[in-house]
């Protein structure tokens, strides 16, 4: 059985997703200890204070970014 990546948060709480908005899903790839590089993707959203573009989440299928980015969007526009 392969090692699947585990999903990865890098905000404290769901509010804290007003703070951004024009959120994107991006494919990065993680290097496992092998050698071997692994498809992550990536949710991504502009800090609406410093306008940079930060890291969210990753997840280990697309489907899963792209549930979570339409998600973030509901959620920064409440």
């Amino acid at each position: 059985m392969s090692n699947v990546p585990a999903t990865l948060f890098y905000f404290p709480t769901a509010d804290a997703l007003k703070g951004f908005h024009r959120f994107e899903v991006i494919q990065t790839h993680q290097v496992q200890g092998g050698g071997d590089s692994v498809p992550l993707w990536a949710v991504t959203g502009y800090d609406r204070s410093s306008g940079q573009n930060t890291v969210l989440a990753e997840f280990h299928a697309e489907g899963n970014a792209d549930t979570f980015r339409d998600m973030c969007v509901i959620v920064s526009r409440s």
